[in-house]
């Protein structure tokens, strides 16, 4: 039995979960399809190397009625394999607690470090087809400000909390892992910062050097350099920009203040949802998924990526404009 700790943050655009302290960054996407692929010639060592990249699953939740039985393929599978993306839409649509996508990715995730860590322990998945890999977990997620409350947390709870039956395909094995959410926490989103700023001196590294360099400059003028005990109990306003919303709760402390709860649909998704159509109107292409235009955006060698700057960068400086007028 395996016993994870997870951190769960369910972009709209990209899926960053944390397991036992690894990161995990994958487009949050997924497909479901009839059928498997053919993938039975593919050698176990080299899908698991990168698991989270080969991940294709058959999922049927014992707790959670709501995910429909079948196989999906998640992730950057599902977005290099020409299957249709399903993917959480952002603005007035976007709603994590309805999303079936946060908890079918999430599962696939988590199983599929399950399988990677079971062969890396016994250098091989012999013997699995007649018995599974069970996993205990503790997770810790979060909503959209404007999604939370005591009741819409409990009801994101209850998605993922008990059973799940997770079939792991990895070449011509199909490794069954039963996961048991033993423990889940929702948060509002945008309010985990405040941790940081109490217990990591490093974060202020760059600006304290940036202090020492003013002070030795400017005689007549001293800036003070920032620790963590003189945030412990700061008020603070945070500006937490997301793919489809930015998050501005007011922070004293731990506690996040009640009467400064708030949220706006904006983020960079926006910019993009408005970018894509002329982008591939440009190019001829037949479809161009949100995830893939983000891609494009982040990697300077893509041979798309000056034109869909330059075609995203006032849609992007519009949504930077709104989120400013509303911090």
């Amino acid at each position: 039995m395996y016993k994870y700790i997870v951190g769960n943050d369910n972009g709209n655009s990209e899926h960053k979960i944390a397991i036992n302290g690894e990161m995990i960054r994958q487009p949050n996407v997924y497909a479901k399809v009839r059928k498997l692929p053919m993938i039975e010639q593919l050698k176990e060592e080299s899908v698991l190397k990168d698991i989270e990249k080969n991940l294709i699953v058959t999922i049927n939740s014992i707790s959670n009625q709501d995910i429909e039985p079948g196989h999906y393929l998640i992730g950057e599978y599902d977005v290099s394999s020409g299957a249709t993306v399903r993917s959480i839409e952002v603005g007035v649509d976007n709603s994590k607690i309805d999303s079936n996508i946060v908890v079918v990715n999430t599962l696939a995730q988590i199983a599929g470090k399950a399988c990677k860590e079971y062969y890396m322990e016994n250098k091989t998945l012999e013997g699995l087809d007649k018995n599974e890999i069970f996993v205990q977990v503790d997770m810790a997620t979060a909503l959209p400000i404007k999604q939370f409350s005591n009741k819409t947390a409990e009801e994101f709870n209850l998605k993922f909390e008990g059973l799940h039956d997770v079939i792991v395909h990895v070449g011509a094995y199909n490794v069954k892992v039963r996961i048991e959410c033993t423990f889940v926490k929702t948060i509002p989103e945008g309010v985990t910062a405040t941790w940081v700023l109490r217990s990591d001196e490093k974060i202020f590294e760059e600006y304290n050097e940036m202090v020492d360099e003013f002070n030795k400059e400017h005689q007549d003028i001293k800036k003070e350099k920032i620790s963590c005990k003189d945030l412990k109990n700061a008020k603070i306003l945070h500006i937490a920009i997301g793919e489809g919303t930015t998050e501005l709760p007011v922070t004293q402390g731990i506690e996040f203040n009640p009467n400064f709860i708030r949220g706006i649909d904006n983020g960079i998704g926006h910019a993009i949802d408005k970018s894509i159509d002329e982008f591939i109107n440009t190019f001829g292409l037949a479809e161009y998924s949100r995830q893939k235009y983000s891609e494009v955006l982040k990697n300077p060698t893509h041979k798309y990526h000056d034109v869909a700057m330059d075609i995203a960068s006032d849609y992007i400086e519009e949504q930077a404009e709104q989120i400013l007028h509303a911090a």
